[in-house]
């Protein structure tokens, strides 16, 4: 049995310029969040942000196989 990993939606960019380009946006937004707040940024708070982004990028990625999975599996069985 083989398992496809494509992702739900396409997109003409590739994967990993999709996720630094999200990534940079992310941080952007947290970048303006920390400065309207007079929040300090230095190498911890930075740190933070970077474990935080790949833990969650790590789930919802974990998150999106187990769904194209499930799909997968309700096609073949819809058409066999």
């Amino acid at each position: 049995m083989t398992v496809s990993w494509n992702f739900l939606f396409k997109t003409d960019l590739s994967y990993f310029f999709a996720l630094i380009l999200h990534l940079l946006g992310t941080f952007v937004l947290f970048t303006i969040m920390m400065f309207l707040n007079h929040w300090l940024i230095n190498w911890q708070t930075l740190l933070i942000f970077v474990i935080a982004y790949v833990i969650i990028w790590f789930v919802i990625r974990l998150t999106q196989e187990k769904d194209i999975r499930r799909i997968n599996q309700q096609i073949k069985k819809r058409n066999g």
